[in-house]
């Protein structure tokens, strides 16, 4: 499979097992299921002002928003607080449906993200 598509496959997969709020959150449980779970994860990541953080990824993401394929959903919190909700749009879902992953791979992205998906930051550690 090639590099882009890889990535794309990758990231729909995570979302594929619910939506991820936060930005941050969706750069964090990145970062952590490839070095802490060992999950295939392409994107390489530098620290930044609030943890690892992957250009790459960020930009792969924005593409599947541009393309239909992920719902970029703008929440305002408390206090302002803007947070971005991912999810997958029918046209997601039904490219995940169609184009088949690692198994092993998948099966290990949906333990991690039952696990970890919820979770506060102090709780992953």
């Amino acid at each position: 499979m090639e590099g882009i598509k890889k990535k794309a496959l990758l990231l729909l997969t995570f979302l594929k097992y619910g939506d991820i709020i936060g930005r941050k959150r969706f750069q964090k449980l990145m970062y952590l299921a490839k070095h802490k779970y060992d999950i295939e994860v392409p994107f390489v990541f530098v620290r930044y002002l609030y943890g690892p953080y992957s250009r790459e990824m960020q930009r792969v993401l924005d593409n599947l928003v541009t393309n239909g394929l992920i719902k970029e959903d703008k929440i305002i919190g408390n206090e302002g607080i803007v947070e971005y909700k991912y999810s997958l749009t029918n046209r997601g879902k039904f490219a995940i449906s169609i184009i088949s992953f690692n198994v092993k791979e998948e099966e290990k992205i949906k333990k991690f993200i039952e696990k970890y998906k919820y979770k506060s930051n102090a709780e992953r550690r």
